[in-house]
Order: C-alpha cells, then sequence, then structure tokens
C-alpha cells in the first residue's frame, strides 16, 4: 500500500493506493492505524501551507511550481528580495518555510 500526499497542487487529495495484482493480503489493524497515524502526519506537514490565507497559498504555489520547492544558496538572496516585495513582513517566515523549508535568514527550518 502506498499513501500519494501532493504537495504541489492544494486542490488534489491524499490517495492510498493498492497493488491489484498482489491478491489477498491481511494487514493488522494496529499496523494499518500506524500506517494512517504516518499518513496523517505527512498531510499535516506537507500541506499545511493550504491552509493559510488564499494571497499566500497562490504565492507559495507559484513559488513552488517555479522552483520545485528548492532554490539554490545563489539565487536565495534575490527572491528573497522578491517575496518580501510580495508579502507582509509577518507572513514571510511562513512563505519561505512553505516554499522552500529556510528561514528568512536562508537557514534550514528544523522539523
Amino acid at each position: 500500500m502506498t499513501a500519494v500526499v501532493p504537495d504541489e497542487d492544494p486542490m488534489r487529495e491524499p490517495t492510498l493506493c493498492f497493488d491489484p495484482q498482489g491478491g489477498h493480503l491481511d494487514i493488522p489493524y494496529e499496523v494499518m492505524r500506524w500506517f494512517m497515524g504516518q499518513v496523517e502526519e505527512e498531510i499535516r506537514t506537507s500541506r499545511a501551507w493550504t491552509r493559510l490565507r488564499p494571497e499566500l497559498v497562490e504565492v507559495i504555489h507559484r513559488l513552488r511550481q517555479e522552483y520545485l520547492g528548492a532554490i539554490d544558496d545563489d539565487d536565495f538572496l534575490r527572491v528573497l528580495a522578491e517575496v518580501r516585495a510580495a508579502v507582509p513582513a509577518a507572513d514571510l517566515p511562513a512563505v519561505l518555510a512553505a516554499a522552500f523549508g529556510r528561514k528568512p535568514d536562508g537557514t534550514p527550518v528544523s522539523s
């Protein structure tokens, strides 16, 4: 079983996939509860940005599409200036964390 949590498109819902050729398989209840807990945590952490204000979601979605969720250290300051011009200072940490996993000073956001 595989859980797919699309974090690039806030309109797509998470899904579960099973191997149709795998035949019957008994999965213990506790294992399934553990797995679904893992899926819930992945949804919470990777999609938390989709619950921000719509204008921030739009900025983050555009940045994630443009930079594929990662940014080179050499480009960070230029993009930081672009983001600062587009969002209020109070929202800067949330936008940078959601788009690139970074703080405004360029360091990684710890989990």
